[in-house]
């Protein structure tokens, strides 16, 4: 499970290998506008090879049980595609570039490879921006 963490050293989601990927239920249903990523700062940590490199985010809306809203299929989507540079701030965040992009209340943050580490990748923080949908009828509804 991820816990939020404050960037201390080690203090992430540490998964095995320098590929993968994270699901994450959000709070709330939200229309996504952008993604941030964050990694341990490189005044803090002089190895920050763990940190995910060639990243995709992807989105979709997941019903739960017993939910009375209209049915929707869960079609996972792409909202953006990036690069985590280890030059820039270690917080960065990225648009959705998707068009279109409907209401979610999942995420799936995938990494095809990190910046070096062959043993681990490390997630220290993802947060998803955005905004809720005009009115709970219209979920699923959006243009």
């Amino acid at each position: 499970m991820l816990q939020p963490s404050f960037g201390e050293p080690g203090q992430c989601f540490a998964m095995q290998g320098s590929s993968g990927f994270v699901e994450i239920k959000l709070k709330m249903s939200i229309i996504p506008e952008a993604i941030t990523l964050e990694h341990v700062s490189k005044d803090i940590a002089y190895d920050r090879s763990t940190a995910p490199k060639d990243c995709s985010v992807s989105g979709w809306y997941e019903e739960t049980p017993g939910e009375t809203q209209p049915s929707h299929a869960a079609k996972m989507a792409v909202l953006t595609e990036f690069t985590y540079d280890l030059e820039k701030n270690n917080v960065q965040t990225f648009d959705v570039t998707a068009p279109d992009v409907d209401v979610i209340n999942m995420v799936r943050l995938d990494f095809a490879s990190n910046h070096g580490s062959s043993q681990l990748t490390c997630i220290y923080r993802i947060r998803v921006h955005g905004h809720e949908p005009v009115s709970p009828g219209s979920v699923g509804s959006q243009a």
